[in-house]
């Protein structure tokens, strides 16, 4: 199997643990609205999708694949990660309430600032 080949199928793998380990994640549920779903089976299936392709590649020593695998995760889990809810939780008055803090704190830091001037 050339080096190409053999870090494609290692990407391809590992990319589907980790995306079984974004979907088993219970506050990413909680996030998204999704009912709670436990299962240790699947939890367990998905370590071993994302940690049996390096070491495959290490057992026939191919280190440019390797390395390709260990960028390509890199990014990939980031991108994964980065998927937002469409609508975050929102507080009794309807806005989100650490997002309201935030802007009156900075407003309340920005009248502070104006008044030194």
């Amino acid at each position: 199997m050339n080096a190409n080949l053999a870090s494609v199928i290692a990407i391809v793998v590992s990319l589907t643990g980790i995306l079984l380990l974004a979907f088993e994640n219970p506050k990413r549920r909680r996030a998204f609205g999704l009912p709670p779903h436990n299962s240790a089976t699947l939890w367990r299936a998905a370590w071993i999708l994302i940690l049996l392709p390096p070491l495959y590649l290490l057992a026939r020593q191919e280190t440019a694949p390797l390395m390709m695998w260990l960028g390509a995760l890199s990014v990939a889990g980031w991108v994964v990660a980065m998927r937002r809810p469409k609508s975050a939780p929102q507080s009794a008055e309807g806005t989100n309430r650490p997002l309201t803090t935030m802007t009156a704190w900075l407003a309340r830091r920005g009248r502070a600032v104006a008044k030194r001037s």
